[in-house]
């Protein structure tokens, strides 16, 4: 039980990985956002909306949005 639940673990930060390495370089269009959206929730679903899933998500996203508004504060 214990490997098996150790397993779920990496297989729900690995697949938090992916989407971060996929999308790390935050852009402006709408499309972006709304499949990243659809990734994170496609992750959360697929884990059975647990709650570690669920935190790891948020951690992804935010520091995904916290690059993006630094590249703004650059760019002006």
């Amino acid at each position: 039980m214990l490997m098996q639940e150790l397993e779920e673990y990496y297989r729900v930060i690995v697949d938090c990985w992916r989407m971060f390495r996929r999308y790390w370089i935050p852009q402006k269009s709408q499309e972006y956002w709304q499949e990243l959206l659809d990734e994170a929730r496609w992750i959360y679903d697929l884990h059975g909306k647990n709650v570690f899933a669920k935190r790891l998500i948020f951690v992804v996203l935010d520091e995904i949005d916290r690059r993006y508004e630094k590249s703004k504060g650059e760019s002006r």
